[in-house]
């Protein structure tokens, strides 16, 4: 008897270069089973190197690229028009379609321009900042997936409450690690330079987010003011680069932390950087999940996190796994550093907890997950 033809689910995202989204979807494509789903992919902005992710997409997959560098600059309603025209034709050049996975998510301001077919929309934030109108566009515009994936039980408590009519189409799916590949990773030394090597001789803690509004860094440099001012003496890297940079600066050199706090850019590898810290700190004004949060527990190490919606807190099993502390209060993170530098047992209790607890989000725990729901659209 001949083997039902596998499923063919199509991802879809704006493209691949750094954020934690798009390192998900690139292990979802290394982990999916290929003998029980055909998987092609749509990136939609083709950004030359800068899409270096597109190297760990395993050779099997179809990968169509819709606009090149010099398409991608407006993103106005005839920008939608052309995307939305585009789109459609890349589709139907993969033949028969069974679910399309909008991963980003980037066909949500379009789908009403698209073919209907079977979709799946994946939420990767927070939304209760959004106002009355435009909650109203947005609640228009998803109600038109057939599924909608949350990263974990607080997300989806906030968007039923948003979004109540919409209830029976939520599931909850964690994001996966590659967890053999951090760790891999984690050991990989020979790109590092000589001033990267001597800033990791240190002791340190570390941060790995990009300096966006969303990350809350300046409540680490207040924090960081504080405590030197209490004459604590210690180091804090902090890897990611992006708008609020300048910003971010210029609170340091003010408060005369240059000695005290670095802002190290981007690095394609930050594990190496996380796995020699002696602690991990991640601040937030909102979070979808909180990537780097799991990353740093399994290699080891303590961390200290915001308690912002959404996410943060639920990895760290409110508390049990590591220390939290409000939105924007400077203060008891610093009491929180104190405790992490002066308390070596505590860390280390952290440290152990919190590896056993990243466990928890393994690739082979989440795909039995992910393939429910493909199967149920």
């Amino acid at each position: 008897m001949d083997m039902a033809e596998p499923k063919h689910i199509v991802f879809v995202t704006e493209h691949l270069s750094f954020g934690g989204a798009e390192v998900v979807l690139t292990t979802y494509l290394k982990s999916i089973d290929p003998n029980r789903y055909k998987i092609s992919l749509i990136v939609r902005d083709g950004r030359g190197a800068e899409n270096y992710l597109l190297k760990e997409v395993p050779p099997h997959i179809h990968v169509q690229t819709l606009f090149d560098q010099t398409e991608i600059k407006s993103h106005s309603c005839h920008f939608r028009a052309k995307f939305a025209k585009r789109f459609d034709e890349a589709v139907d050049s993969l033949g028969k379609v069974d679910v399309i996975v909008d991963f980003s998510p980037v066909l949500d301001k379009i789908i009403y321009r698209l073919k209907k077919r079977k979709m799946i929309l994946w939420m990767h934030g927070d939304k209760s900042h959004m106002g009355f109108w435009e909650r109203l566009k947005y609640r228009l515009r998803i109600r038109q997936y057939d599924k909608i994936v949350l990263l974990c039980n607080e997300m989806k408590d906030q968007f039923q409450s948003i979004f109540p009519e919409l209830q029976d189409k939520l599931c909850i799916i964690p994001n996966p690690f590659d967890f053999d590949k951090i760790l891999a990773k984690s050991t990989e030394e020979s790109d590092l330079s000589v001033g990267d090597r001597k800033l990791m001789s240190e002791t340190y803690i570390v941060s790995v987010a990009r300096l966006v509004p969303g990350k809350d860094f300046k409540t680490i440099i207040e924090a960081g003011r504080i405590l030197k001012e209490r004459g604590y003496s210690y180091k804090h890297y902090i890897i990611g680069d992006g708008e609020l940079r300048e910003e971010l600066q210029s609170l340091i050199d003010k408060y005369g932390l240059n000695n005290q706090i670095f802002l190290l850019g981007a690095k394609q590898n930050p594990y190496p950087w996380m796995k020699k810290a002696d602690f991990f700190v991640h601040s937030a004004n909102r979070e979808g999940f909180g990537l780097a949060i799991v990353e740093a527990m399994y290699l080891g190490k303590a961390v200290i996190a915001t308690r912002c919606p959404v996410g943060p807190a639920e990895i760290l099993q409110d508390g049990k796994a590591g220390l939290l502390f409000p939105l924007n209060d400077a203060d008891v993170l610093a009491g929180h550093i104190a405790n992490y530098i002066d308390d070596l047992d505590k860390r280390r209790h952290f440290s152990e907890v919190s590896q056993q607890r990243a466990r928890d989000f393994s690739s082979d725990r989440i795909l039995p997950l992910l393939y429910r729901v493909l199967d149920s659209v």
